[in-house]
């Protein structure tokens, strides 16, 4: 498997968005990162309505190595953050 990259300084172009939830998928020749946004009244509205009405942000496409790196990354921020329950990041179920 390659080195998994790591970014050292600010893009030059970087956009902030806004998103509470994601999804991922990889495989071997493509992984890709979905972020959807639900407001505080959607998140209100799921207990009632046992729905969720997400809005999807972005789609972001990434190398493998990249994509690697931010489950990595992850993983390490849950360990800080002293989360020990509930499933491991992008656990295949």
């Amino acid at each position: 498997m390659p080195e998994p990259f790591q970014l050292t300084e600010e893009p030059e172009q970087a956009v902030a968005l806004e998103a509470n939830f994601f999804r991922a998928s990889f495989n071997p020749l493509a992984s890709c990162i979905d972020f959807f946004y639900a407001s505080p009244f959607s998140l209100l509205a799921m207990t009632n309505l046992k729905k969720l009405y997400v809005e999807g942000v972005v789609r972001v496409q990434l190398p493998d190595t990249v994509f690697v790196s931010v489950v990595n990354n992850l993983r390490k921020l849950k360990s800080l953050n002293g989360v020990e329950n509930g499933n491991d990041l992008f656990q295949r179920s």
